[in-house]
């Protein structure tokens, strides 16, 4: 990998990034209530989002780029016409932080997990049931969606990963094998594989089929804070402590790593041709790698 841009947006703590699904914009956020949407290449600021009234915690964009979604630690998720960087909605319902959004496949749930212990399901179209999902006894980290979009995902500050159906708002099932909290869930752009991240290093490969675990990892030597699959599926991308790895999916074998020195590394987005690698840290700063 090479570091091809280092911007310094935020004082402290640059929190999430994502790149446009044209791959021309890189979307980003710190511990601030805006929003910053530059360009690629270049990456000259092309326009600034703001109405949040405290730190924006996550980000998703739908495929036809027209809806970004973000989430707060001001309880509210808010919806944005992405192209003019009005906010088209605030939706509110959350008692504490709201944490990083999906978007559903089929493009009519909006998923949002919190640290107030629930999952909320938001009708996309502004209309229709909203849903509160309640299981967890603690703190939300992260939702995915199955590739048909009828099962959600969680996982949080319990060593439990939970299935819902999307349909009812009901658990359906449970996923064990992890023994500390699950801090990620990325589904393979396949659908075929969910891809879950414990603290501090703990990594499992569960085929959605059967939901039957294919593989299993112990990186907690690295201190890993979150993960990125390439759209092609080849690679996957970690923000870990002091820097950022590179490894391929097929094996889990690491093929790159550079260090940046910086504890807090937060989030983490390929581009979507898989030739650009953006990182979030706690130093402010977000840096674009070249992935060779």
């Amino acid at each position: 990998m090479k570091l091809v841009a280092e911007l310094k947006p935020y004082p402290r703590y640059a929190q999430a990034v994502l790149f446009s699904s044209d791959g021309r914009e890189l979307v980003t956020t710190g511990f601030e209530p805006s929003i910053k949407v530059w360009s690629v290449p270049g990456f000259a600021v092309k326009r600034t989002m703001e109405g949040h009234t405290q730190a924006v915690a996550g980000l998703a964009l739908s495929a036809d780029q027209r809806t970004l979604v973000s989430t707060s630690t001001d309880k509210t998720v808010r919806v944005w016409d992405y192209a003019s960087g009005v906010c088209r909605e605030v939706l509110k319902g959350h008692t504490n932080t709201v944490l990083r959004p999906q978007l559903s496949p089929d493009g009519w749930w909006i998923a949002t997990p919190s640290a107030d212990a629930t999952v909320r399901l938001w009708p996309f179209s502004g209309e229709g049931e909203k849903k509160v999902l309640k299981g967890h006894a603690k703190n939300v980290f992260a939702v995915a969606f199955t590739s048909d979009s009828k099962t959600l995902v969680s996982s949080g500050l319990g060593d439990d990963i939970f299935l819902w159906s999307v349909a009812t708002g009901q658990k359906i099932g449970v996923l064990t094998g992890h023994k500390t909290a699950v801090s990620n869930l990325v589904m393979s752009p396949d659908g075929a594989r969910l891809w879950s991240m414990g603290y501090p290093g703990s990594i499992i490969v569960w085929a959605v089929d059967g939901w039957q675990q294919m593989f299993t990892a112990d990186i907690s030597k690295d201190r890993p804070y979150s993960l990125a699959i390439s759209r092609d599926g080849s690679l996957i991308g970690m923000t870990v402590e002091g820097g950022v790895a590179l490894h391929r999916t097929e094996g889990f074998e690491r093929i790159a790593f550079e260090k940046t020195g910086i504890k807090g590394m937060y989030g983490i987005a390929f581009a979507p041709d898989g030739k650009l690698l953006a990182t979030a840290s706690a130093d402010g700063r977000v840096r674009v790698w070249e992935v060779h």
